[in-house]
Parts: C-alpha cells; structure tokens; sequence
C-alpha cells in the first residue's frame, strides 16, 4: 500500500541558489527572490495520503512515496492533533529538511550583505542579519538585530530593531518598530518606535518619531525630534545653520495622521476648484462631470471630519503635556525650535546646560544643577 509525503512548503529550497520573481504584471523583478520560505504556527506543512484511497492523484514525486506511513516531524513539526496524517508548524519561522526531517527554525541568520543577492527579506520571526543592510533594500521581522551598517533601507519590526554598526541613510531610508530601537548613531534617516529611541551617539539630520522617550548621547542636530514624554540630548542640541525641531507632548504617530490628511486635502482641494471653474464656464458640462464632483466633495467632507477628530485629540493631549521635558546637559545652538504641547519657544541664543518645560502654558528653561 503506497503511502505520499504531499509537502507543502519546497522541499528543495535552497537560499544560495534563489532566481528573480515574476510580478503582478509580468515584469521581472530582482528585489525578491524568496529568500524564506515562511510558515506561521498551526499551518500545515506536509500531509501523508494514501495513494490507494486517492486514485485521482498522480502528479506525486516518486521520491517520497513509502510503503508505511512517514511523518518526518523534526524539531517545531507535530502530527496535527485533530489530523494525525497532517503536519503541522508550532512556531512561527522557516520551513526546511535539515538531516531528512521536517524542521521549522524560528530564528534567520543572513550571514551576508541584504543586497541583489539575498533580495527583500520578509520573516514572520526574529532576524539576525550579519552583515549591512544595503540601499534600496527591505527587511522585515519580528525582532530585528542588523550587525554591520544599515544604509539608506526599509526595516520593520513587529518588536525590537538593533543596529550595531549605526544607520548611514540617504535621506529615503526608513526604520519602524513597534517596539524599541537602537543604535551607536544615525544620520539622514527617519526611526519611528512605539517605544522609546536610544542613541549612544550623534542623531545627525534625521526624523526621530518615538511614542515613548527619546535618548541621545551625542548630539542632535538637524532634522526632527518628536516624542510623547522626554527626549534628551546629552552633548548638543541643534546647530549654527542647521534648523533643528523639537516636539515633547503629543502622540508622533497622531501628529503623521495629521499631516497626512492635510497633505491629502491640499492635493483634493485644487482638483475640486478646477472641475467648479469648468463648470461655471461652460454649464452643459455638468451632467458629465456631475459624478467625480460628487466623489471628491465627499472626500473632502471625511477627510475634513476625520481632520477635526484629530485635531480634537492632540488638544486633549497638548493640555496633559506640563510632564513632558528636553533635557540637554551640554550646549544648545540657536535655531532650536522647541514645541511642548501647544507652546513653542525658540533658541536665539547659545546656552549650556538647560531643562526645558511647561509652565502656565508657556515653555521655559531651567539651568541645570
């Protein structure tokens, strides 16, 4: 009696010998060359059918037809409980035969560059990634440890981000975590974090966006800070020529919402004045345009709607900021902007050593003891 191991996952599946992957619309494309073979816990991953009983099955790989049942269940794979002829995955990771059983590791090693050899790298687990991460690249994880330099990159993590050898961006390159992230240093990049954003060194014009807390050792210089309870600077706060912001005391994620919808208004906005001045011009011309009118007023209402919510919102937060501070214990240039809550207050002069806060719905510097 013929027994088939039906594998749902490659068998074969070698990540040194990866080929480019078709697109939706035909075109080749080198960025992903499935690197992982991803399974998630609870999937299937390989099944044991009785060929007797399943005549109708015969595109079937000789080499896993046994004359007894065979479950090559290795570390991670089960027989499915309710499914005893069914394998099936315990842990989130990646699928492989390692010493002819039928394993699922949780954890990905990429011994080497993220770069036109590996392709984007998308893994439902944690990723140890060895080398950099090269320009234009992806890479996607659960909690996420890069050894070497992290370029001008796309990286997000369902937990953790850690950047040994620091982030040399472009200016394009994007870090986003839903948990903490952290680095020697970072330059030209934008790191958002649901938690908190911890530096060792220098932040040099970068978009720092943390819902918790926000730590510099070096300096921070250019660009933009925004977090919901503390950042801190700890040798320089701004530049000379270098315009560097400040926001203490509303949610970042909230603040890019809001930015989004006004963006997205500016670009509505114009398109429904120029179908109003067609129209006007030549009226017959209504019944034509009647419809995408209707559509872009009612764009226009929501995203109005969902603009007052917000805006509704980060006042609530902005009156619970008086906790919020920037604490910078050396020298902070002119052309600091500093935002807590609804108060801005701007640096016109060089000074050493100061806490900044809210106070009767102004912002104030404190000399530091």
């Amino acid at each position: 009696m013929p027994y088939y191991l039906r594998h749902y996952f490659d068998p074969d599946f070698k990540h040194e010998k990866l080929t480019p992957q078709f697109t939706s619309d035909g075109s080749m494309t080198y960025f992903y060359l499935g690197y992982v073979q991803n399974v998630v816990q609870g999937q299937v991953v390989a099944e044991v059918i009785d060929l007797d009983q399943h005549p109708e099955i015969t595109d079937y790989d000789p080499r896993f037809i046994s004359a007894e049942p065979h479950f090559p269940c290795g570390p991670n794979c089960i027989p499915h409980p309710g499914k005893p002829s069914r394998m099936i995955a315990t842990a989130n990771g990646y699928c492989f035969y390692n010493k002819g059983l039928i394993t699922i590791k949780k954890l990905l090693n990429v011994r080497r560059n993220i770069d036109f050899h590996t392709g984007n790298i998308m893994f439902v687990g944690d990723v140890i990634a060895h080398e950099s991460v090269q320009s234009g690249f992806t890479l996607h994880g659960n909690n996420i440890l890069v050894k070497g330099t992290v370029e001008n990159a796309l990286i997000r993590a369902a937990g953790n981000i850690v950047c040994e050898s620091g982030i040399k961006g472009g200016g394009n390159g994007h870090l986003k975590s839903n948990g903490n992230v952290k680095a020697p240093f970072c330059e030209n990049i934008t790191i958002e974090a649901d938690g908190n954003i911890e530096l060792d060194g220098s932040c040099m014009h970068s978009t720092l966006h943390a819902e918790g807390s926000i730590m510099v050792k070096g300096r921070l210089q250019g660009g933009e800070a925004c977090a919901g309870r503390v950042i801190f600077a700890q040798n320089q706060l701004g530049g000379h020529s270098t315009p560097t912001k400040i926001i203490l005391g509303f949610s970042p994620r909230r603040l890019r919402h809001k930015r989004a919808l006004e963006k997205h208004l500016e670009e509505l906005l114009p398109v429904l004045e120029r179908f109003e001045r067609v129209i006007e011009k030549k009226p017959k011309l209504m019944s034509e345009f009647s419809l995408q009118i209707r559509l872009l007023q009612r764009k226009i209402k929501v995203r109005n709607a969902q603009l007052r919510s917000l805006n509704a919102e980060l006042a609530a937060q902005a009156a619970n900021a008086a906790g919020c501070r920037l604490i910078c214990p050396g020298k902070i240039e002119s052309g600091t902007e500093i935002t807590i809550g609804e108060a801005t207050y701007q640096v016109t002069d060089f000074v050493h050593g100061r806490e900044f806060r809210l106070e009767n719905g102004e912002v104030v510097a404190k000399k530091l003891t």
